[in-house]
């Protein structure tokens, strides 16, 4: 690997914290405190540069594996990757309903319908199925009743009027 050196690697720094402070002034929402953005941008800029210019050089090859550990360390993708999670994680048949988030209880509700639609599932589990879709509307309705005569008269099928 070549040497970078400390001149170049001051130059580069330098150069990116002057690309950052333009980006910043760029991306300012208030034309009179543009400020704050132009220095935060110079900051991200410069640090960025040293990591990826300056690191490789202080640490060799185990500068990558760094790397990924800072940016998958990073507090908006370890917030991303738990929201993403807990979007996908199922939610477990319950009996106490009341003890589950708003979110999770509209999945399950979800969830249950899917898999009573499921082929081949036998009476008995359809039977457990419907016994807890019952529970499960009356905490949306207990939560929200106003919410849920909207929600009903959304999704439940109309009646045919009498002509």
């Amino acid at each position: 690997m070549p040497s970078v050196g400390v001149g170049p690697l001051l130059a580069e720094t330098v150069a990116l914290a002057i690309l950052g402070l333009t980006f910043g002034v760029a991306w300012s929402v208030d034309g009179q405190r543009w400020w704050r953005p132009a220095r935060q941008g110079a900051t991200w800029f410069a640090l960025g540069g040293i990591l990826v210019i300056g690191l490789p050089e202080a640490i060799g090859a185990w500068s990558i594996p760094v790397l990924v550990l800072i940016g998958s360390s990073a507090p908006v993708v370890v917030e991303q990757a738990n929201r993403y999670w807990r979007a996908r994680r199922p939610v477990k048949a319950t009996d106490h309903p009341e003890k589950l988030s708003d979110r999770d209880l509209m999945r399950r509700w979800r969830s249950s319908y899917d898999e009573m639609r499921r082929q081949g599932c036998p009476a008995t589990d359809v039977l457990r199925l419907v016994q807890e879709r019952s529970l499960l509307l009356d905490e949306v309705e207990r939560r929200d009743p106003a919410g849920f005569e909207q929600w009903l008269e959304r999704v439940a099928p109309r009646e045919t009027q009498d002509r």
